[in-house]
């Protein structure tokens, strides 16, 4: 596959990610349908399970910098295929169910940065936007395909047999991972004064670091204001735009679409040397273009228009979010600050879905939309002063 950069242990490694996550965003939609005749109550705890144990990601990251990243993969695939088992082996019930879907969330968050730590390892430094793109690639077309799959399995089979499926998905994950060639994890001074210091050190370099800390306020906020859009979109199309019913379906979708397209042409036009910041800012002000011109729509048409745009920039803003952290992180510490921000997505999520639901019923749907995008074109102009002309990044590697 010509998108993806040269070399066996990347490629391995993908290969891994599209499996297991497919499986993922599959059983996703299994375990709602699961939780649901069991109540409201039910399924908001399912998708809590989901959710909060993502919060853990700098926990997750200081593990990465201190042990192997691929005896993590290796163990948390290993805990996710037995967790997923039982659920869909066991009779769905709250104190039971939830809890293993919680512990198997908090598996995958601590496999994040170790995977992220590695991706350097496996490529060669120039090739590491290509490398990313690749990724957001997968994890993209899951977040668009995921649930029609989904919903076309239930079709035929029963919700368990689905979740069981994604328990095997990460014994296909496993025999990928457990082939790759990685160097040994390097032994920094801070690691040997234990985990502790590893995390306050990690800490001290996202804050300590201009385009890190940056990247890391934008990331928030964009975040934030992006949420209070999703929040809006579902009464946006209802009330606003007399939709039909299956039109805020296909408006998600649209997003979901853009957010594939956009890395996908970013693919092709990396070039050595880019500045990710730029690419960030670009990436970010897109998406605000499109969220503002999304609470102006005057019909539908104009709204898939904007969502594809806005989906679009944030797919590319993704991508280089993780460009900037690889870039300016100091090898020894990437896995706490790739695990620091990982997190911050569902922190300001989590936030702002509380702030939107009264700015909604004061303001209408349509108003919170355009405040969010002309929030997200401000965080820019913000974080382009903070970062005004930087040079062009160069990928640490103080691997042995």
């Amino acid at each position: 596959m010509s998108f993806l950069p040269a070399g066996q242990n990347f490629r391995r490694f993908w290969f891994a990610r599209v499996t297991s996550f497919a499986g993922d965003q599959v059983a996703r939609v299994a375990l709602v349908v699961m939780a649901a005749p069991e109540g409201p109550l039910a399924t908001s705890m399912v998708l809590l399970a989901l959710s909060l144990p993502r919060l853990v990601g700098p926990f997750g990251g200081a593990l990465a910098d201190m042990y192997s990243a691929k005896k993590i993969m290796v163990l948390t695939d290993s805990g996710q295929a037995v967790l997923f088992a039982a659920v869909a082996l066991v009779p769905f019930d709250l104190a039971v169910s939830v809890p293993l879907i919680a512990v198997a969330t908090l598996l995958h968050t601590l496999f994040l940065p170790a995977g992220r730590r590695s991706i350097p390892a496996m490529v060669a430094s120039e090739e590491l936007p290509k490398a990313f793109a690749a990724m957001a690639i997968c994890f993209n077309a899951g977040f668009a395909a995921g649930p029609l799959l989904g919903g076309a399995l239930l079709a035929v089979v029963d919700a368990r047999v689905v979740v069981l499926v994604d328990a095997v998905t990460f014994l296909a994950s496993i025999a990928l991972i457990v082939r790759l060639d990685l160097p040994a994890t390097p032994r920094a001074l801070e690691h040997q004064a234990g985990y502790g210091r590893t995390l306050l050190v990690g800490f001290r370099e996202l804050l300590s670091n201009r385009a890190l800390g940056s990247v890391a306020l934008g990331l928030f906020l964009v975040v934030s204001f992006a949420a209070m859009t999703t929040a809006s979109l579902v009464f946006l199309t209802r009330d606003d735009l007399g939709g039909p019913t299956w039109s805020y379906g296909a408006l998600v979708g649209v997003y979901g679409l853009g957010m594939l397209v956009g890395p996908a042409i970013f693919l092709g036009r990396v070039q050595r040397g880019r500045n990710p910041l730029r690419t960030w800012r670009f990436g970010q002000g897109l998406f605000g273009l499109g969220a503002l011109t999304l609470g102006a729509a005057p019909w539908l048409g104009t709204a898939f228009a904007s969502q594809a745009v806005a989906g679009a920039g944030n797919g590319i803003g993704n991508v280089a979010t993780d460009l900037v952290v690889q870039s300016a992180t100091p090898e020894h510490m990437l896995g706490t600050v790739s695990g620091v921000t990982m997190s911050i997505p569902f922190a300001a999520s989590s936030l702002a879905y509380l702030v939107a639901v009264p700015l909604i019923d004061t303001l209408g749907p349509r108003w919170v939309i355009v405040i969010a995008g002309a929030g997200v074109l401000s965080v820019v102009t913000v974080i382009h002063a903070l970062t005004p002309d930087p040079k062009p990044l160069e990928v640490t590697d103080e691997t042995p």
